[in-house]
C-alpha cells in the first residue's frame, strides 16, 4: 500500500514535467525491491555462510532474481530486457551499498540494538525523498517559466533512486520490530549478521 501511496505522490507532481514512464519506472523498481526483500526474509534461514562478502552477494542474488523477473514481466514500457536487468542491478547494488554504509555505521554507533535505529534512519532517508519530490513541486508551481519547473523537478528526481528505496526498506524494518519470527533472520541477513 506504501508503494502506491508513494507512485501516487510520484505521479502527481512529476506527470507535468517528467514523461511518466520514468515515473513508472521507478514505481516498479521499487516494487522490485519490496518483492525481492519479502523472498529473502522468507529464504534468509536458509542462508547460512558467516563471511561478510559472501552473505553479502547471496543475499543480493536473492532479492536480485525475483525482482528483476518482477520487472520482466510487469515492465510498464518495452525496454529490452538486458536495460531491466542491468538497471535493477545497479539500483540494488547502490540500495546494498548504502545499507551496508548504514548497517556499519550502526554496529559502532549502538552494539545492542542496532534494529531500531535502522529503523529510524531509513525512515528519515524515505521521508527526506518525499519532502525534496513535494517540495520541487510546490517550488515548481512558483515559477512560471516551464525551463525552470521541469530544471526543479529533475533537480529533486535525481535523489530519488538513492533515497526511496530506504522508504520501502523502512517497512520490513519495522515488521523485524514487530514480529520476533523475522527479526533474528532480517538482522543476520541485512543488517548485523554474525562477523566473519
Amino acid at each position: 500500500m506504501t508503494l502506491y501511496v508513494g507512485e501516487d505522490i510520484v505521479n502527481r507532481y512529476a506527470q507535468w514535467y517528467v514523461t511518466p514512464s520514468i515515473c513508472s519506472t521507478l514505481c516498479e523498481m521499487l516494487r522490485a525491491l519490496a518483492l525481492g526483500l519479502a523472498f529473502l526474509l522468507a529464504l534468509s534461514d536458509l542462508i547460512k555462510v558467516r563471511h561478510r562478502f559472501l552473505r553479502f552477494l547471496l543475499t543480493s542474488l536473492v532479492i536480485f532474481l525475483p525482482g528483476v523477473t518482477a520487472l520482466l514481466l510487469n515492465a510498464p514500457f518495452a525496454f529490452e530486457n538486458r536495460v531491466w536487468v542491468v538497471a535493477f542491478g545497479l539500483f540494488l547494488l547502490i540500495f546494498r551499498l548504502g545499507l551496508s554504509l548504514i548497517g556499519a555505521l550502526l554496529r559502532r554507533l549502538s552494539r545492542r540494538h542496532p534494529l531500531p535505529w535502522c529503523a529510524g534512519t531509513c525512515l528519515f532517508l524515505g521521508v527526506v525523498s518525499i519532502l525534496i519530490l513535494v517540495g520541487a513541486g510546490l517550488a515548481s508551481h512558483a515559477t512560471r517559466m516551464l525551463s525552470t519547473r521541469q530544471s526543479l523537478f529533475y533537480l529533486a528526481l535525481a535523489p530519488q533512486p538513492f533515497l526511496a528505496p530506504y522508504f520501502v526498506f523502512f517497512w520490513f524494518v519495522l515488521l523485524a520490530l514487530r514480529s520476533p519470527f523475522y527479526r533474528q533472520r532480517f538482522t543476520d541477513s541485512l543488517v548485523a549478521g554474525p562477523s566473519s
